[in-house]
């Protein structure tokens, strides 16, 4: 009697999966399911055998794994027969042993398929020849129930098939074939029946030596000969059909034309050979990998690029080589191409070397897809090392992020400057102001106190300012001519009351080989000096500092000059000299520590001997004293001399350069400094008239006449920068060729601030602590231009 299964309509079979590989399973299902099967998966026997005992009715095809985990395939088919269920299967398995598949074979297996790379993509296929083989068998058991009542259905079907059907003697005679043989062969039926289908008899025994050792065949492919001597290649899938006593007494199948495909496959293959050539010439590495990145294919130039051979890399999979932090984005990647089936796309990762080392690879991934599966058939990559290209935009980032923190170390340096100036300025001014008024010794002192301590502060913002400037490497130097013995005398001068109030002889001396008059940078070497003699007295409690300058090496031109600073104060030892020009270095870093300071002075004073292409040297003795030498190389100008060096320590007599009052604008926001600057001002004879921001600025200048106005950048509700351009854009309306001098007093004093002030319409600039006999001066000549 015919199986129940098979007697069921076709269009409602279902395909039963049973596979305990869970992502094998569900992508078995997926790619039936896409050729419209209906499916169902099992991940155990235990699972399907209960299932299949539920749903007898339910007519289906087994897709079995021949290992599962609890039990074989044939165990499984044995269970179900035990329970009088029977169902076609195919086996399918990882192990390629033929032997288990006869086994099965004889078993009742209609097909067995090995779980290699095109596993995947021949699955539809055979599913759809077993379906087929089914058909067949299914329309034959209808005809042998009811042979009159479906005779000319068959007679349809077996005549108006395009595949060639057949039956065989056991021994390979002809019994019946479909009228499609003769389209096929090129001879009439009648010479076929009862004669062998193959002219060569070595390839007929071979053939029925496949289909004893097997028991059923599927797509065995053969080249097999017409009537006239042409060959065809050609598929055949048969099985023999059994009496009722279980014995073979004939053999039924089909026949397929597979010229087309075979044709397929040369293009193919030619196809390969020149995509071989190519690969394995680039210097790019191209691979092949499967669906789950395993290589399946990789060029020489991953042994030049990575140090491996190609068989080195060849079956294992991608992620055993790319660096762990990078793999969990290429797998979200893989998904992503597994989801939404994208054509291509470029990725970079990591990737380790044959010595253990990484390199960047940036690789395109060229995704193709099945045709009749849609699903990804490989992945074809080529890859190239982009370390260098990494390296260097990290070092782009780095430098960006560098320049980041350069810029906002910057602005925080000049906001820094501005709000300590503004302060100092009235403390400073105040202090100057006061001094000047009757006050009896004990104000005196506590007066010369303040202004000392302010010019302390000054000096440590300079240092600060000075420092940044250096790292940046945006100091500058300003060449002019100047005189050696009044540069010198100056500073003895200036440091003259600090040494004398500490009972220590400060004197200098000037060879009389060395010359007097160079050309040069006077404010950095002042810088410098005073930096070495201030260190001096501060650190020297009895006995004397003696400033020299000698002429080490003359010509027409040039002269070398040393500047030497001795001192008799507390010495350094041996093992800390090193240490004397390290930045915000400080021997004694003590909470009870004696001498304040920076640690920057002697660092800053290095580099601006640098700057100058000359040096400083530094010797000591512990307790004894130091001796610091500063080496300049100078042009001699010969008698050219250096005139008026203005110094902040300098009291310069200055008048009024017009008998007529002066009348000064002085815009300012901090009233303080408002009030410091309009009450030296009138000190000096002038009239003086203040506005504590731009509008009112502007508001007063279109009102009154002035000869000058003082302008604060920094100010509320109008800036001094949008006044002054507010105030050119007055005088060239009135085009009478007016033009008021606008002088720029601000606590912005980094390279770069005075640019700003001239270049916003101001024709000069003072920084904050003001020098107040600077600002007369500006004031002076301002007037008389």
């Amino acid at each position: 009697m015919p199986n129940q299964y098979y007697t069921k309509s076709l269009e409602s079979y279902t395909i039963i999966v049973i596979e305990d590989d869970i992502s094998l399973n569900t992508l078995i299902q997926k790619t039936l399911q896409r050729n419209d099967f209906n499916t169902i998966g099992f991940y155990s026997g235990h699972e399907a055998i209960e299932w299949l005992k539920k749903n007898e009715q339910t007519p289906g095809l087994l897709l079995l794994d021949y290992q599962l985990h609890e039990m074989s395939g044939e165990q499984l088919i044995k269970i179900l027969r035990k329970d009088n269920i029977e169902i076609p299967f195919i086996i399918i398995t990882g192990h390629g042993d033929e032997k288990t598949a006869v086994e099965m074979m004889k078993l009742g297996a209609l097909d067995y398929m090995i779980k290699d790379r095109s596993f995947i993509d021949l699955l539809p296929t055979v599913i759809q020849q077993v379906i087929n083989h089914l058909d067949i068998e299914l329309k034959l058991n209808e005809s042998q129930f009811a042979l009159k009542k479906s005779e000319e259905k068959y007679r349809s079907i077996f005549e108006n098939i395009q595949d060639v059907y057949f039956e065989l003697c056991l021994d390979g005679s002809v019994l019946e074939a479909s009228p499609s043989i003769e389209n096929m062969m090129e001879v009439s039926k009648d010479k076929i029946l009862n004669n062998s289908l193959f002219i060569d008899k070595n390839q007929q025994e071979e053939f029925l030596s496949v289909l004893r050792e097997k028991g059923a065949i599927s797509d065995y492919e053969i080249y097999i000969t017409k009537e006239k001597g042409k060959k065809i290649p050609a598929s055949f899938t048969c099985q023999y059909l059994y009496d009722q006593d279980g014995q073979p007494n004939k053999i039924i199948g089909t026949i397929r034309n597979i010229t087309e495909r075979k044709q397929a496959e040369e293009a193919i293959r030619h196809s390969e050979e020149r995509y071989r050539i190519l690969a394995e010439n680039s210097s790019d590495m191209i691979s092949k990998h499967n669906w789950d990145r395993t290589y399946l294919y990789v060029s020489p130039a991953c042994e030049k690029l990575l140090g491996y051979k190609p068989e080195d890399l060849t079956g294992f999979s991608a992620y055993h080589f790319i660096h762990p932090d990078d793999v969990e984005n290429i797998r979200k990647n893989h998904i992503l191409l597994l989801e939404n089936r994208a054509g291509s796309f470029i990725e970079s990762y990591r990737i380790r070397k044959n010595d253990g080392s990484y390199i960047w690879f940036e690789t395109n991934n060229q995704v193709i897809y099945n045709k009749n599966t849609n699903l990804v058939q490989e992945i074809v990559c080529v890859s190239r090392d982009i370390t260098e290209r990494k390296d260097k935009e990290d070092l782009l980032k780095a430098k960006e992020v560098a320049e980041r923190a350069n810029k906002a170390k910057s602005e925080f340096l000049a906001n820094m400057s501005h709000e300590i100036r503004n302060p100092l300025n009235a403390i400073i001014g105040l202090t100057n102001t006061l001094s000047k008024s009757t006050i009896n010794n004990e104000q005196k002192k506590y007066l010369d106190s303040i202004h000392i301590s302010s010019i302390n502060l000054l000096d440590i913002l300079n240092d600060i300012l000075d420092f940044s400037k250096i790292e940046a490497n945006k100091l500058e130097l300003t060449f002019a001519n100047f005189n050696l013995e009044e540069m010198v005398s100056s500073i003895v001068n200036s440091y003259g009351p600090q040494a004398e109030s500490k009972n220590i002889s400060l004197t200098h001396n000037i060879t009389e080989n060395s010359p007097r008059d160079f050309y040069g940078d006077e404010k950095k070497i002042l810088q410098i000096l005073n930096n070495l003699v201030s260190n001096a007295i501060k650190f020297t409690n009895k006995g004397k500092v003696e400033v020299i300058a000698d002429c080490e090496i003359i010509n027409r031109e040039n002269a070398t000059i040393k500047f030497i600073v001795k001192d008799t104060g507390i010495g350094v030892k041996k093992e800390d000299i090193p240490r004397m020009f390290d930045s915000f270095n400080q021997l004694d870093i003590s909470t009870k520590k004696e001498y304040q300071g920076t640690g920057l002075g002697l660092s800053i004073a290095r580099s601006l001997a640098l700057l100058m292409n000359g040096n400083i040297t530094f010797e000591s003795e512990y307790q004894k004293g130091s001796t610091v030498s500063l080496i300049l190389p100078l042009v001699i100008t010969g008698s050219e001399k250096y005139k008026d060096i203005k110094r902040n320590n300098q009291q310069i007599t200055n008048t009024p350069v017009k008998e007529k009052k002066i009348k000064i604008l002085v815009a300012e926001d901090d009233a303080i400094n408002q009030l410091y600057l309009a009450g030296f001002l009138k000190s000096q004879g002038w009239q003086v008239d203040t506005a504590p921001n731009g509008i009112i600025a502007l508001e007063k200048f279109q009102k009154n006449s002035y000869d000058i106005i003082l302008m604060d950048g920094q100010m509320p509700k109008m800036d001094g920068f949008e006044t002054t351009q507010r105030i050119r854009e007055i005088e060239k309306i009135n085009n009478d060729g007016s033009h008021i001098p606008i002088i720029a007093i601000t606590g912005y004093a980094i390279p770069g601030d005075r640019e700003r002030f001239i270049n916003a319409g101001m024709d000069d600039y003072v920084s904050k602590p003001i020098d107040e006999n600077k600002l007369i001066e500006i004031i002076n000549s301002s007037i008389k231009n």
